[in-house]
């Protein structure tokens, strides 16, 4: 993607100039400009990642890809943007070739942004997928299942507290009861809920929060039982 050409000292100012347009038309643009931006639903899906026969194939540089970060660590949608609006000013001054105190600033910052944006072309990692596959394990397979049920209630106005003690009652029901779906028996269930009837530790609010809650959603509900509807859920409210 990059050329040692561009590395070396011009050997006068005409050089300069077109070392400087080339990097912008080659490098600049392909990346701040013609780079298609992946958003996190793309990220799950693979959608940038997907061969015609399926097969999943991350090789980088050919998407910004989405990176699953904390708000105070990723700011791809902020240099990307900062980048993006240098794009004109740094076109104009480069037909122009002035080699102003402007220019010199601009052109540092489009810089960075540049080499910023250029880590997520290059990344060819998948920190998605263990959201993606809900971890792979049973236990996140219960997880993600629980996660749909209590994003159902809480999305329907029932809070945090009432929607936990709902999905509680309706895994006690299912076990008392055995009445599992196919595919599913007791020993899927059986650990979901404590001796008093409530989910069980691993479920509650601290290692299942909202963020966290929504994002074992994203990652589908392939391998896990069927996610009761809503009025099914409600049958188990506490009616005082």
């Amino acid at each position: 993607m990059y050329d040692d050409f561009l590395t070396q000292i011009p050997a006068d100012e005409d050089e300069l100039w077109d070392m400087l347009w080339e990097q912008f038309e080659l490098h600049i643009l392909s990346v701040l400009w013609h780079s298609p931006v992946e958003t996190k639903e793309d990220a799950l899906s693979n959608k940038y990642h997907r061969e015609p026969d399926g097969r999943i194939q991350r090789d980088g540089m050919h998407v910004i890809r989405y990176r699953n970060e904390s708000g105070e660590i990723g700011q791809r949608d902020y240099f990307l943007e900062m980048g993006r609006e240098l794009l004109p000013y740094v076109h104009q001054a480069l037909d122009e070739r002035k080699l102003t105190p402007e220019f010199v600033q601009q052109w540092g910052k489009i810089m960075f942004c540049h080499g910023y944006i250029a880590s997520y072309v290059f990344d060819d990692t998948d920190d998605l997928s263990n959201v993606r596959k809900g971890g792979g394990g049973r236990k996140d397979g219960q997880r993600r299942w629980i996660a749909h049920i209590l994003l159902a209630l809480l999305q329907h106005g029932h809070g945090d507290g009432d929607a936990r003690a709902i999905a509680g009652r309706y895994v006690r029901e299912l076990v008392a009861g055995k009445t599992y779906p196919p595919g599913f028996g007791e020993k899927w269930f059986r650990n979901m809920v404590d001796s008093e009837g409530m989910l069980a530790a691993t479920y509650d609010a601290q290692h299942m929060y909202r963020k966290r809650i929504e994002e074992l959603v994203a990652g589908g509900s392939d391998g896990i039982p069927p996610i009761p509807s809503i009025n099914d859920l409600k049958r188990f409210a506490d009616p005082n």
